[in-house]
């Protein structure tokens, strides 16, 4: 991994676990969630995806 990695213990997981403990929405809770992957932005916008499928699937 490259030196940009972060720590547990970063100020960004520091305020996302606590954005976290507020919300309680699941779908907010997944887009939340994938920021913390080594590509934040692409993998919310490939979460949100997945989100947006699983909506249309369940309109049939």
């Amino acid at each position: 991994m490259s030196e940009e990695t972060i720590s547990q213990d970063s100020p960004r997981e520091k305020y996302l676990n606590e954005l976290l403990a507020e919300l309680s929405d699941p779908v907010h809770k997944r887009l939340i969630q994938a920021y913390r992957g080594d590509n934040p932005v692409q993998s919310m916008e490939s979460e949100l995806g997945k989100i947006l499928t699983e909506a249309l699937h369940h309109e049939d």
